[in-house]
């Protein structure tokens, strides 16, 4: 009951800042909204949406290590770029399960998987229904996902990203402030914005027939 009327007192905050004086809440109250968010989310049954490991990765050791490496040098926004089939989401589902045991996630990993559902879905809007976030008529739910990011310490993977229209909107948000979660994006054509680290996916050499032993 406290956790809902905290977010309600928020929500209406916000809406009076921006349009009386054009400002943001502080960090302050912000945090205290996430705290009260947390808590909603703590009493709802926890997201199935993880992909299933793969049984064996082969040839990507140095994207997974070069992934990881950078992963821990703290939180950001990554995008695993590749032509379809390539395996970027075998490359996600396996990092997924390296991640979760070395990076301080104290919220959980969170896929959403763009592609499911087609060009004409929200990447916001399954942002928000993957997250538990509260929102309200008319409220910019690219800005609230970003603000969801700044507070709470995660891995959020975005899987094919690309096919979203909302995708650079999306990224556009995320990128304005320093955040606290890990967002994994993938695409086909990399997202040439400044503050996204680009991965590209080189398809695997196959060896030729006439290489192989005698």
């Amino acid at each position: 009951g406290k956790a809902h009327a905290v977010l309600r007192k928020f929500e209406q905050l916000s809406r009076a800042l921006t349009a009386e004086l054009g400002r943001k809440p502080q960090a302050a109250t912000c945090e205290l909204a996430a705290q009260a968010q947390a808590l909603l989310q703590a009493r709802q049954p926890q997201s199935a949406a993880v992909l299933d490991r793969p049984a064996r990765l082969v040839g990507r050791e140095s994207v997974l290590g070069l992934l990881i490496e950078q992963l821990g040098q703290g939180p950001g926004v990554w995008n695993v770029s590749g032509l379809g089939g390539i395996g970027k989401s075998s490359v996600l589902q396996e990092l997924l399960g390296r991640a979760a045991t070395s990076l301080p996630m104290h919220e959980g990993a969170h896929v959403v998987r763009l592609g499911d559902q087609g060009e004409h879905e929200s990447a916001a809007s399954r942002c928000v229904r993957e997250l538990g976030l509260m929102t309200s008529s008319g409220q910019d739910e690219c800005e609230l996902v970003a603000c969801a990011m700044q507070l709470r310490p995660m891995l959020l993977v975005l899987d094919d990203l690309d096919v979203a229209a909302d995708a650079q909107q999306l990224l556009q948000k995320l990128l304005q402030q320093p955040l606290k979660a890990w967002v994994i994006t993938s695409s086909r054509m990399p997202f040439e914005l400044a503050g996204v680290r680009p991965v590209a996916l080189q398809a695997l050499e196959v060896p030729r027939q006439d290489d192989a032993p005698a």
